[in-house]
């Protein structure tokens, strides 16, 4: 009884398998091995299945992850021997020779050319080098010659406003935890000029005071239309949204 059962799970997870529906395939195949764990050939249908499952999930690249493919048992640190022995085990359960299922042949093409790229050197190494992803960026606060501890006052991240220490006695940059971000600021001396910002196709009467630095410089519009303003004190490029808000645009020559 429970031997036909499990002959036709068997027979369901090979159409699943042809209808391209991997994941039912699966699900009948673990069906027929629970009903029979001794029925012959399923270990053989089950990993022929989840080598074509491996090959289906890819790297960071979009490349075939080829370590998966061999049964995920082995990675970018393991030695050659170690993925030749995993390559002959994967080729006994998978060789269309000793398995008869229809996902045989597809997987052993997967394991074979898993091992060509993974058991050549030079091969190998290119890879890993464009199929992982990249490490994340770090970030390096310049030297001072302040003792341990110094605090050269804070400053409103332009980003999110979080209070983010000044990194040097001038006063001239800021590093932002939450956002990732460094933003250099102008440390000249002498304060610029004030400019008179008169932004009427805005619908602004008025000169227009800076919103993002605390200085009263006023500013000066970039274009005919009046939309936009660039503060001369500090990096940031303004766009005038409606009569009494703003918007902020954070222009390219922030680091």
């Amino acid at each position: 009884m429970f031997t036909k059962a499990a002959q036709s799970a068997r027979n369901c997870a090979e159409k699943s398998f042809k209808a391209q529906d991997l994941e039912s395939a699966i699900k009948y195949a673990d069906t027929a091995k629970k009903l029979h764990p001794q029925f012959d050939g399923i270990d053989q249908l089950l990993v022929a299945y989840h080598v074509h499952v491996a090959a289906s999930k890819k790297r960071f690249n979009g490349e075939t992850d080829w370590y998966a493919v061999l049964g995920g048992v082995v990675n970018a640190s393991t030695d050659k021997e170690s993925i030749k022995k995993q390559f002959k085990k994967m080729a006994i359960m998978v060789h269309p020779d000793k398995n008869s299922s229809v996902a045989a042949e597809g997987a052993f093409k997967l394991i074979s050319e898993a091992w060509n790229v993974l058991s050549d050197p030079t091969l190998r190494k290119k890879y890993d080098l464009r199929s992982s992803p990249p490490p994340p960026p770090s970030y390096s606060k310049p030297s001072s010659s302040a003792p341990p501890g110094a605090s050269f006052g804070s400053r409103a991240c332009p980003r999110c406003s979080r209070p983010c220490d000044y990194e040097d006695k001038k006063r001239s940059s800021i590093n932002c935890p939450v956002c990732v971000r460094r933003y250099a600021f102008r440390t000249s001396s002498a304060k610029p000029p004030a400019s008179s910002c008169s932004v009427e196709a805005a619908g602004f009467s008025t000169p227009t005071p800076c919103p993002c630095c605390t200085s009263s410089t006023l500013c000066k519009h970039d274009n005919a239309e009046g939309l936009s303003v660039s503060c001369p004190n500090c990096p940031f490029k303004l766009f005038v949204q409606s009569k009494h808000a703003w918007g902020f645009s954070f222009s390219k020559r922030f680091c």
